[in-house]
């Protein structure tokens, strides 16, 4: 997939990754989605709204992709409930500016972004 593909589908809050361990101890992936400021916040909400929400707002304008590394158990991965902070192996999210610097980031992590998947191709919560 292209970069302006990439880009067309995150824009349409479509998810994309890959697994770095799908074994029968560990299930591990990197995920990427792209998050939006709530639609009209800074037309209508700003000026009323407290200052946490107007930072995170702008956070999100400045830094819209979100990169999510995360790994839990297999037990708990195949559990009927929804694993809780406990179950997490780990859990980061890296925000960035622009694709070409998760593409940076992906590659240092031994990944090509050429060679994403979609949601429904790979396995994470």
């Amino acid at each position: 997939m292209t970069k302006e593909q990439l880009e067309f589908y995150l824009n349409r809050k479509n998810v994309f990754g890959y697994n770095t361990e799908k074994n029968d101890k560990v299930v591990g992936w990197i995920k990427l989605s792209k998050l939006f400021p709530i639609s009209g916040f800074f037309e209508r909400f700003q000026d009323i709204a407290d200052p946490k929400t107007v930072e995170e707002q702008m956070k999100i304008q400045r830094e819209p992709y979100c990169v999510n590394i995360g790994q839990v158990t297999r037990e708990a991965f195949d559990s009927d409930k929804y694993p809780g902070n406990d179950d997490y192996l780990l859990n980061v999210n890296y925000f960035f500016s622009n694709l070409d610097d998760v593409e940076k980031f992906i590659q240092d992590l031994g990944y090509d972004l050429s060679e994403i998947k979609w949601k429904v191709d790979f396995d994470f919560l």
